[in-house]
């Protein structure tokens, strides 16, 4: 189980990115007895705020709620992110693959959350375990698609791959990027450095091809 430093210092709130074993052994892991609000996963940028557990399962890549409840997202490389609003209590979690960064996943959940009552300066994020730029080539073409979007990102996202037509890339400095843009300050984000295509520890969908499983990622509110 991987922890924020950062999230840790809020006792209102309970938060894991969980690894490949404690998904093997539920029983054994008292967290996943807890009765968590996910989603129907789709690479979306659509957000979607919860009342209560007993809601069916819509089809969107973020929840928010200001509810005493837990709510998550799986990964498998993509980028599990956690919100807090330390004043409002709002709480979000975001599933943030290339489409979802893309799309504007992010941009449209900080949206949300201030449009409920949120001061993006109150905000704290946790970036958990995904791909990092060391293992994610992807075609120059969808890197240019993201500058042309998003103007304001920083050139280090782009790195130089052997194969022609294609580079490697960052997910994690995009991630950064737009949460910067929203106006989140750069001291109330936490990314942990963990790579799941490196770490054997967690599930990978590039390095084993779709045939493992994904990570619970959830954040609770237990005020």
């Amino acid at each position: 189980m991987v922890q924020s430093k950062l999230f840790n210092k809020y006792s209102e709130i309970e938060h894991f990115f969980l690894d490949k074993e404690e998904m093997q052994n539920r029983v054994k892991f008292a967290p996943l007895k807890r009765e968590v609000c996910t989603l129907d996963q789709i690479h979306s940028d659509k957000v979607i705020f919860i009342k209560s557990l007993s809601e069916k399962k819509y089809q969107a890549d973020a929840l928010v709620t200001n509810k005493n409840i837990y709510i998550g997202v799986y990964t498998a490389d993509c980028l599990p992110i956690l919100l807090y609003d330390t004043e409002k209590k709002i709480i979000a979690a975001i599933h943030a693959g290339w489409r979802g960064l893309l799309n504007g996943v992010i941009l449209n959940t900080v949206a949300y959350m201030v449009k409920i009552g949120s001061d993006k300066k109150r905000i704290v994020v946790a970036i958990g375990p995904h791909i990092k730029k060391c293992c994610f080539e992807i075609s120059k073409e969808l890197s240019d698609n993201f500058f042309k979007k998003y103007k304001y990102l920083n050139k280090k996202a782009r790195g130089k791959s052997s194969h022609p037509g294609h580079e490697y890339f960052s997910l994690t400095e995009v991630a950064l990027n737009q949460l910067k843009y929203t106006s989140i300050l750069s001291t109330n984000i936490d990314t942990i450095n963990i790579c799941t295509f490196c770490d054997k520890k967690f599930y990978s969908y590039r390095r084993d091809h779709n045939k493992n499983g994904r990570m619970l990622n959830t954040i609770g509110l237990i005020y």
